[in-house]
C-alpha cells in the first residue's frame, strides 16, 4: 500500500489549494466587441460600389455608395436628402477641427453639415474627378493626377513641394495640428511648422505609400504594401513589420480610435494596434467580406468598416462574465440543443441565423460533457434553477450515448432519430426498434469528455 500514499498526499494537497480560492469572485467589467453586420437590404443598407465612411459631428455614419451618401440613424441607413440635386459625388471626407465635411463632384468642391444646404466651396476646371481629398477647418486640399491644390477663402492654387517631380500621389491626410502628409508611389512628404520635409530609404518608407494618418498626438503613420512606419514627434522613426506582430501589411486605409488605436484596413480584413497587443478582424465572424474599402471610428471607439459588399460595425459593450455567459446561454436552446446534446448547426443562407438546421458531429459527447461541467459550476455558485435544469437536460443526453448501444460501458459518439437527415460518413448503427441510430467510432477524446463529467 505505501505506493498509494503520494498520490493520496498530492491530493490532499490540491484540495488544500483549491479550499484557498473559496469565497465570492469579483466579475469584473470588460469590453467586448459585438459586431452588427449590413449587407444589402439588411436595415436598407444599398447595394452598390462603396467607396468611403466619414463620422459627422452628431457621431454618426455616412456612406458613399455609388456616389450617393446614405446616413445611419435609428437603426436604418437613408439616403442624405439634403444631398440631393448636387450631382455624384465621389469623395467624401470629415473637416478636421470644424463641423462638418467635405464632398467633391467632378465639377465642385462643396462643404456641408447634416440637414444644410451644401456650399460650393471652390469650382474644378480640371474635368476629372479629385483622386484624394482632406479637410482642417476652412480649407481644403485635393489632388488631380500628380499635382496636390488647396482651396481657400474660393480660389484653388497648386501646392508646390520640393523635390516632388514625377510622383504620383497616393495617399493624403492632414492632423488637428495642420500637419499635412502626403504619401506617393516613391516616398513620402509632410508639411509641419511651415515646412515641407521627404523621406524615402531603405528601411524606412521605401515603396509606394498605400495610406497615411496624422494621429492626434502629432504622430505620422504611414503604410506601403510591407510594413507600417511610425514618425513619432521627435523625428525618430519606427518600423513595424511581421516580426513585430504586424498582420497584414497591404494596408488600404488607416484611422485613428480611442486611447491612441491605429485602426487599418486591407483586402485581407482590418486589424487594430493598441499600445499592447494587435486585434485582427477577418472573415464572416467580424466582415460581410475581407475587402475594407474604408473605415472611421466615432466618439465611442465604434468601428464602422466598409467593403466591397457591406458595411461592418464593431462597437466595445461592457459585458461581465455572468452575462457573456447569458449571451452564449441564449444561443443554445434555439439552435444548438439536439435531443439534450449540445451539437453545431449550419446555415443554409450564410449570415441568416434564422436558417439553421441541425447537424450531427463527432464531438457532440465531449461538447455536452463540458457543457454539463460548466452548469454544474454555475448551479454551485448560484444556486440558479435553470442551470440545475439544463445539467440535468445534458446529463440525461449523456447517458443516452451510452444506453442506446448494445454493449455495456460503451458510449456512442452521437445518435440521430431516423426522422433526423442521414449521416455523411462514420460508423453508424441502427437500435433494435429502428427508430434511432448511434455512432460507434467512439475515439480516446470523447471518453475524456465523459470521464470529465462523471466526476460532477
Amino acid at each position: 500500500m505505501k505506493h498509494l500514499r503520494v498520490p493520496f498526499a498530492a491530493l490532499v494537497l490540491v484540495c488544500s489549494a483549491l479550499s484557498s480560492f473559496a469565497g465570492p469572485f469579483p466579475d469584473t467589467p470588460f469590453l467586448q466587441e459585438v459586431v452588427t453586420k449590413f449587407i444589402p437590404g439588411h436595415a436598407d443598407y444599398p447595394a452598390g460600389n462603396a467607396q468611403a465612411v466619414v463620422i459627422d459631428e452628431t457621431g454618426r455614419p455616412w456612406v458613399l455608395v455609388d456616389g450617393t451618401v446614405v446616413v445611419f440613424d435609428a437603426e436604418k441607413w437613408r439616403e442624405a436628402a439634403f444631398l440631393q440635386g448636387v450631382g455624384r459625388l465621389e469623395k467624401v471626407a470629415r473637416r478636421v477641427g470644424h463641423p462638418g465635411m467635405v464632398g467633391c463632384t467632378r465639377s465642385a468642391i462643396l462643404t456641408f453639415r447634416p440637414g444644410e444646404k451644401p456650399r460650393e466651396a471652390a469650382t474644378l476646371p480640371f474635368g476629372e474627378a479629385p483622386r484624394h481629398l482632406a479637410a482642417r477647418g476652412p480649407t481644403v486640399w485635393f489632388t488631380v493626377g500628380d499635382k496636390l491644390y488647396e482651396v481657400r477663402n474660393g480660389e484653388i492654387r497648386q501646392v508646390a513641394i520640393p523635390r516632388f517631380s514625377g510622383k504620383l500621389i497616393t495617399a493624403l491626410a492632414v492632423g488637428t495640428d495642420g500637419t499635412l502628409a502626403v504619401g506617393t508611389d516613391h516616398g513620402f512628404f509632410w508639411h509641419r511648422s511651415g515646412r515641407w520635409w521627404h523621406v524615402f530609404a531603405p528601411g524606412l518608407v521605401d515603396g509606394p505609400v498605400t495610406a497615411c494618418l496624422v494621429a492626434r498626438d502629432r504622430t505620422i503613420w504611414v503604410a506601403t504594401g510591407v510594413a507600417l512606419h511610425v514618425l513619432r514627434p521627435d523625428g525618430t522613426w519606427k518600423r513595424l513589420g511581421g516580426r513585430d506582430g504586424l498582420p497584414y501589411g497591404d494596408i488600404s486605409c488607416l484611422a485613428e480610435g480611442l486611447n491612441g488605436d491605429i485602426w487599418a484596413g486591407t483586402k485581407h480584413g482590418a486589424f487594430r494596434k493598441t499600445a499592447n497587443r494587435w486585434d485582427v478582424y477577418w472573415g464572416q465572424r467580424w466582415l460581410p467580406d475581407n475587402e475594407v474599402r474604408d473605415l472611421a471610428i466615432d466618439r465611442h471607439g465604434t468601428a464602422w468598416i466598409v467593403t466591397a459588399s457591406g458595411a461592418a460595425r464593431i462597437a466595445f459593450d461592457r459585458f461581465t462574465l455572468a452575462s457573456k455567459a447569458e449571451h452564449y446561454e441564449n444561443m443554445i436552446r434555439p439552435r444548438h440543443d439536439r435531443h439534450g446534446l449540445i451539437a453545431g448547426c449550419n446555415l443554409t443562407r450564410p449570415g441568416d441565423l434564422s436558417s439553421w438546421v441541425h447537424r450531427d458531429e463527432d464531438n457532440d459527447g465531449l461538447w455536452t460533457a463540458i457543457y454539463l461541467a460548466a452548469q454544474c459550476f454555475r448551479y454551485a455558485v448560484t444556486g440558479d434553477t435553470s442551470a440545475k435544469a439544463n445539467a440535468i437536460r445534458s446529463f440525461n443526453a449523456m447517458q443516452r450515448l451510452e444506453a442506446i448501444t448494445p454493449i455495456p460501458g460503451f458510449f456512442a459518439r452521437s445518435y440521430l432519430h431516423r426522422t433526423e437527415p442521414a449521416p455523411s460518413g462514420g460508423e453508424w448503427h441502427w437500435t433494435e426498434d429502428k427508430e434511432w441510430r448511434w455512432k460507434g467510432d467512439t475515439s480516446s477524446d470523447e471518453a475524456v469528455g465523459h470521464f470529465f463529467f462523471y466526476s460532477f
